[in-house]
């Protein structure tokens, strides 16, 4: 599966699916998903839920 096919992208929120399409870069673009989908997928299997059950939030102090 290439991090930006359409089951990892379905993976993700819709924020996070408009702000992969946002990237220049088809590196940069798998990078953002793939991480994004291997935390999600991380989370869920350590909770014993589903991926869409995961609400992840990114706080940033900046």
């Amino acid at each position: 599966m290439r991090p930006t096919d359409g089951a990892a992208i379905a993976l993700l929120s819709a924020a996070k699916r408009e702000r992969s399409a946002r990237f220049h870069r088809v590196p940069d673009r798998d990078r953002f998903v793939s991480s994004r989908v291997l935390l999600r997928t991380a989370v869920a299997g350590r909770l014993g839920i589903t991926t869409k059950e995961v609400n992840l939030r990114q706080l940033c102090s900046m």
